[in-house]
């Protein structure tokens, strides 16, 4: 009777535990959007891409290493400008208007170029087919670029530069959305931001540092979908490093000097005592063969 009882009990506390549980905004990492970017050197590039909704895979998978085919980029790129439609469609479309040349193969530099920067970003390899990691990599260093039109990828999506600056508070509110105060402004927090950081705890970023962030009305949903709108921007995209990483950092980087200037001294040391050396053994050898001559000549 005992076991039955305490059985019930337990089975009614895990029951309630889950359902106070607190539906807290799902914020994607480089951990937790995709599981096989983390090693990825691309992981932030693609985060970003994410966020401004120029990757919008479903798959758990990125698959930073492979080939960007022609298909996905007309999909994505579909998703991007907001068009509708069934697969098929929209890389019809796309080919139609000169996005891809066809829908087979891999994305180049030139056609990637061409389709969202008019082809006015300088490169050197234009024939050059792209990595799914080379792909976020590349938007992500031109977004921001003013093109000849007087727009760049970030305006056309609806984004801005956010703040940067100390995280000074973090509350979280009734709805279970966040607020971040970053260097005196209060700002949203998106309902599903892309942020690098080890932590998806916004609590845990208080007193950390936001050196980069985007803005917007019109967020991201998870992996693809439409996220929400609202009449406030809110922060969809952030890199926050925090203060001891920093000073590790500027520690590493000071130990490192200092460990140079160590061997720097020893090298200046050590070249010292081989010339006194040096010049022992060349006087040693001057006086040897000035006996040498002496006994010679006896």
């Amino acid at each position: 009777m005992y076991k039955k009882i305490s059985a019930t009990l337990m089975a009614t506390t895990v029951a309630t535990s889950i359902f106070t549980m607190p539906a807290q905004a799902h914020i994607m990492n480089a951990d937790n959007i995709y599981t096989d970017i983390a090693l990825s050197d691309s992981r932030e590039a693609i985060l970003y891409t994410h966020a401004i909704h120029l990757i919008t895979t479903d798959s758990a998978l990125y698959k930073p290493a492979e080939e960007l085919s022609r298909k996905d980029f007309a999909l994505w790129y579909s998703d991007f400008k907001g068009l509708k439609g069934k697969e098929a469609q929209l890389v019809k479309q796309a080919i139609a208007d000169g996005i891809i040349s066809s829908e087979d193969g891999t994305i180049t530099y030139d056609e990637l170029n061409q389709a969202l920067f008019n082809g006015e970003i300088k490169v050197s390899n234009g024939s050059a087919k792209l990595s799914r990691g080379d792909y976020a990599s590349f938007v992500a260093a031109h977004a921001g670029q003013l093109l000849q039109d007087k727009t760049s990828l970030l305006q056309q999506e609806k984004m801005e530069t956010g703040p940067t600056g100390e995280i000074e508070q973090v509350k979280r509110l009734k709805d279970e959305s966040y607020e971040l105060q970053v260097d005196g402004e209060t700002f949203s927090l998106a309902e599903h931001p892309s942020v690098v950081n080890d932590s998806t705890d916004p609590l845990v970023w208080e007193g950390q540092q936001v050196t980069q962030s985007l803005v917007t009305e019109h967020t991201t949903a998870d992996r693809v979908g439409e996220g929400s709108t609202s009449d406030e921007a809110k922060l969809q995209y952030l890199i926050i490093e925090s203060a001891s990483a920093e000073r590790e950092v500027q520690q590493a980087k000071t130990a490192t000097e200092q460990g140079e200037d160590s061997v720097d001294e020893e090298q200046v040391k050590m070249s010292k005592i081989w010339l006194v050396v040096a010049s022992a053994m060349i006087i040693v050898g001057l006086v040897a063969a000035m006996f040498y001559r002496k006994n010679k000549k006896r």
